[in-house]
């Protein structure tokens, strides 16, 4: 499907990432319109497409992840899926009191607040969960 609009122009969606995107409330909703087409990973093993508010990636085995711009924001400080996170293995959970989400990735988990997203692995990870 192409969607279009003044303010990000064309862009091509899968029906997959299409589906999510719709799912998640669409152009009305917490992404906003798409900002990219679909594109590969570079690993190939993941479909991905930004908006305005952030991104869907569809893993080939992980399944489809609609993630907020401050965990992408947060993930491609790390590398993205080639730095130690991986790939997100779960969408945005709110944590206890409601007062942020978090998202659980392969090599660790993304964390998000007012002040932006942050990402805790290994022993810092383990030590903010004690």
């Amino acid at each position: 499907s192409v969607y279009w609009s003044q303010a990000t122009g064309g862009r091509v969606l899968d029906r997959e990432l299409r589906d999510a995107w719709l799912a998640a409330g669409g152009a009305g909703g917490a992404l906003g319109l798409p900002v990219s087409d679909v594109g590969t990973t570079p690993d190939g093993l993941a479909r991905a497409a930004h908006f305005q508010g952030g991104s869907i990636y569809v893993h080939t085995d992980l399944g489809v992840r609609v993630l907020p711009r401050a965990v992408v924001a947060a993930w491609e400080a790390t590398g993205w899926e080639r730095g130690p996170l991986g790939y997100p293995m779960a969408d945005a959970v709110p944590t206890a009191g409601g007062a942020g989400s978090v998202v659980a990735f392969q090599g660790g988990e993304v964390h998000v607040t007012a002040s932006g997203g942050h990402a805790l692995r290994g022993a810092v990870l383990v030590r903010y969960r004690a």
